[in-house]
């Protein structure tokens, strides 16, 4: 289980609020913001299977903060306003993360040292405690606390990580978590109790406390625990509509991040973007992030959009920062896992590559709507550096499939055939069905026999390791936010030594010309090790009502919450 929670770790790893602007709150103003999921958490760090993490993500950029956030570019911006986070040594790696000096919760507690000492335990299990954190594999899971502040924390770090500014964030207050988990505790006392649990590795504690950070805010329970709706961000949560919506009001005297325009915002969940884009026909929604799903397909969702009145709703597809990809199992119970034949492994790894149906997966995801063909597993198409890395990575040689070679290279293998594949793919995705049905057509003329393994429960097999071959969206390692430890390894088992140096390298440059210079390095070494083949990059659709008078959409079009410091509302 913990590689497929670690994958869609990165889906979820960054809260996005940020720097302050200087916008005017217009007062009896509303704005309801559609999240596709069930509403189940408040907790944006729990993993999900479920969909209701995205809820939660949608909640949290209105009512948290962190060290960097998202502009409207996709580029990581600096919150100093929320505190810093600084490099104290590079051999060792040593980082300090110090929250800004006042900084308070919306219940007049401080934001301090505790909650980031909680924030830690969560990321990295501390005493064997079942979190279920988002972060789980992130670049915290190389490091250890040296020690903690006044509102600080330093971690060193066994190597340097890639994303040492994003994977420590603080979305749930210690005190809160603490008074639930140790019967009541007093808040400054549960503060002290949570370092003392983490620097002791106290496990019963631990354990009390991972079970709390889950139950505070389980809103299926329908009355929250006290606290529960306690925030450090710009909006505070004044009702709950138990499955249905979330209400929040702006904060009078918030100046952290980004101001708000709007005074109350309230997110409705909706189980597909189809019944979405109904509510805002019904004028109940403003704005809507869509994906696709086994419901609808993006092109379905547009359909819906083009029959409300006029010029009531405008659209925006925005490539997601994902990417459709057929990726190689490493794990040991693969085909294609290190072994002690590395020979015969690498002849079938080429071999499953080179039966890849790329052209052909693209030209399928284009019949709907026009999708771009991903050719990298680290840039998106708009990225800069995306067209020289495409050039030096080696993914033009697996543009089209080419059985006959596959063939040549599975004899060459000396492997029993037909070899079994066994395939694994979220069959409520569209675009992986027709992934996995094009790959199956002249899989056994290459001596590949196809096995949907997706029947056995997809986060079982995922969690067993029992597959061979992945099929759906990740996330693209030069996305900033994403955590590129965690997804390599994450439903994969990836490990590569060249790579993980590289990363370490990257961590310690400073500049956009040098990240990219890494990144494309990266990008080269995944093909040339097998990693995999990306296909298509994933398209996510906005949705807003020209009852908006200013709107900015994030910069992937996976939020509807994301930009709320640029709301405004005609007067038409």
């Amino acid at each position: 289980m913990k590689r497929y929670l670690a994958v869609f770790a990165v889906l979820f790893s960054l809260v996005l609020a940020g720097c302050s602007s200087v916008p005017t709150l217009t007062p009896g103003s509303s704005v309801s913001a559609a999240a596709v999921g069930p509403l189940r958490t408040l907790n944006p760090d729990l993993v999900t299977e479920d969909g209701s993490g995205r809820v939660a993500a949608e909640i949290a950029n209105l009512t948290t903060l962190a060290f960097y956030s998202l502009d409207a570019k996709g580029v990581l911006v600096a919150n100093k306003k929320f505190g810093t986070v600084k490099v104290l040594s590079t051999e060792p790696f040593e980082v300090k993360y110090t929250i800004a000096d006042g900084l308070k919760w919306s219940d007049g507690q401080p934001v301090d040292e505790a909650d980031l000492v909680l924030s830690f335990a969560a990321a990295t299990d501390a005493g064997d405690a079942a979190f279920n954190s988002i972060r789980k594999s992130s670049g915290l899971q190389f490091a250890t606390i040296k020690e903690v502040g006044a509102r600080s924390i330093t971690l060193s770090f066994s190597q340097a990580v890639a994303d040492y500014e994003t994977a420590l964030t603080v979305s749930a207050p210690a005190h809160i978590v603490a008074n639930d988990a140790l019967a009541g505790i007093e808040y400054s006392a549960g503060k002290q109790a949570v370092i003392s649990a983490v620097e002791g590795n106290d496990k019963p504690k631990l354990a009390s406390l991972a079970i709390s950070y889950a139950s505070v805010y389980d809103v299926r329970v329908g009355n929250l625990a006290e606290g529960a709706t306690v925030s450090n961000g710009a909006y505070q949560i004044t009702e709950l509509e138990k499955g249905a919506s979330v209400t929040l009001k702006a904060k009078a005297k918030f100046s952290a991040g980004h101001l708000p325009t709007i005074e109350t915002v309230i997110v409705r969940a909706y189980g597909d973007a189809t019944a979405a884009v109904s509510a805002m026909y019904a004028g109940d929604v403003e704005v809507i992030s869509a994906t696709e799903s086994g419901l609808a397909k993006l092109t379905d969702v547009l359909s819906l959009v083009a029959a409300l009145p006029e010029g009531s709703a405008n659209t925006k597809i925005k490539n997601s920062g994902n990417a459709d990809m057929m990726l190689l199992n490493f794990g040991a119970d693969s085909i294609f896992a290190d072994g002690s034949d590395q020979e015969r492994t690498e002849l079938l790894r080429e071999a499953m590559l080179n039966l890849v149906p790329k052209a052909a997966s693209v030209l399928a995801a284009n019949s709907d709507y026009e999708v771009s063909q991903s050719d990298s597993f680290v840039f998106p198409h708009s990225s800069r550096y995306y067209s020289a890395s495409k050039v030096a990575n080696g993914s033009q040689s697996l543009l089209f499939q080419d059985v006959e070679k596959a063939s040549e290279l599975v004899k060459a293998s000396k492997v029993r055939t037909p070899q079994e594949l066994r395939v694994i793919y979220d069959k409520s995705n569209p675009r992986s069905k027709a992934q996995f049905a094009l790959l199956s057509q002249r899989a056994l003329s290459a001596g590949f026999e196809v096995v949907d393994t997706t029947p056995f429960g997809f986060t079982a097999v995922i969690a067993s390791g029992e597959f061979d071959l992945y099929i759906g969206p990740m996330p693209l390692l030069g996305v900033p936010g994403n955590s590129p430890t965690a997804v390599l390894a994450g439903i994969t088992g990836y490990s590569d030594s060249k790579v993980e140096g590289l990363l370490s390298e990257y961590a310690l440059t400073k500049t956009a010309v040098q990240h990219a210079d890494i990144l494309t390095k990266i990008d080269k070494e995944l093909f040339a090790s097998g990693y995999g083949i990306p296909l298509v990059e994933v398209p996510n659709l906005v949705i807003y009502s020209s009852k908006l008078k200013t709107f900015t959409p994030s910069p992937f079009g996976n939020s509807s919450t994301w930009g709320y410091w640029t709301w405004s509302l005609s007067t038409k």
